[in-house]
């Protein structure tokens, strides 16, 4: 049986799911990709899971 190499997720150094989708957002953000609106919107949902 071959064995398959799981690729490690951006930012991957122990930290918490939510830190990484909030560094994902803010450089979509800072790309021009999102409003600030947006944003903050999807930013407000993320900290709401906590």
């Amino acid at each position: 049986m071959e064995k398959t190499q799981e690729i490690p997720a951006p930012f991957d150094q122990g930290i918490p799911d939510y830190t990484q989708q909030l560094f994902q957002l803010k450089s979509l953000l800072d790309a021009g990709i999102l409003t600030q609106e947006e944003f903050e919107e999807k930013k407000k949902q993320i900290l709401s899971l906590l």
